[in-house]
């Protein structure tokens, strides 16, 4: 009987041990789950910097990708390059579904850095294939500012917002489940980031709600 126990005890550990994410994607979750406090800050469009902080503006490698296509990867470069308690702003935004990326672009070519003693340390000594270099500071202002950050996550939250379908406009996905497929908006959510779609599925109607990152209006993808 205790065998038995335990044998049952052990299959139900390996189910457990079976669920946790593995492999690339697993690791990839895992990363997203600690990620650093300034991290979590770039990325939260609602969250505001110290409006008379001073930051740096450095020129990121055109490799023929997107920001938002290769944020995750700038993220990373640039907590290795500053250190995790630097803040920094990736002028893009993108949202995970399974192992795809969907976002979009504030401003293409650039990211921005808090000034700081240790980030102007590691500027001067900086090496990274992904950036070209610091630009200059200056202008009328005498540089960027905690306030113009503000400012670009202002800016760039209304665009997402401006994605946002009509109610009964017609919408489909680019990745995920109900990718390629058309469906019919039924609602729109209050803080504009996604949209109740109406699909028809293997003779079943079903609603699922859709960011408006993954969504295009047919034949955009032609």
């Amino acid at each position: 009987m205790r065998r038995g126990f335990r044998g049952r005890r052990n299959k139900g550990q390996r189910q457990a041990r079976r669920g946790r994410p593995r492999g690339r994607r697993g690791a990839a979750a895992r990363k997203r789950a600690r990620l650093p406090d300034t991290a979590v800050m770039s990325r939260d469009l609602h969250a505001r910097h110290a409006a008379d902080g001073a930051w740096m503006i450095l020129e990121v490698n055109d490799d023929g990708e997107s920001l938002h296509e290769r944020y995750e990867l700038l993220e990373a470069e640039v907590i290795r390059v500053f250190g995790e308690l630097v803040g920094f702003f990736i002028p893009a935004y993108i949202e995970r579904i399974k192992d795809k990326v969907v976002g979009i672009d504030l401003i293409g070519g650039y990211l921005f850095v808090e000034r700081t003693p240790e980030s102007e340390t590691a500027a001067a000594v900086m090496s990274s294939p992904y950036f070209k270099g610091r630009m200059p500071d200056g202008g009328r202002s005498g540089g960027t500012t905690g306030r113009d950050i503000n400012a670009y996550k202002r800016k760039l939250l209304d665009s997402i917002k401006g994605l946002a379908p009509r109610k009964g406009a017609t919408v489909v996905p680019k990745v995920g489940t109900f990718k390629s497929m058309e469906g019919k908006v039924v609602s729109v959510a209050k803080d504009r980031m996604s949209a109740t779609v109406l699909f028809k599925k293997a003779s079943r109607i079903v609603q699922a709600p859709v960011s408006v990152l993954n969504m295009e209006p047919p034949g955009s993808s032609a």
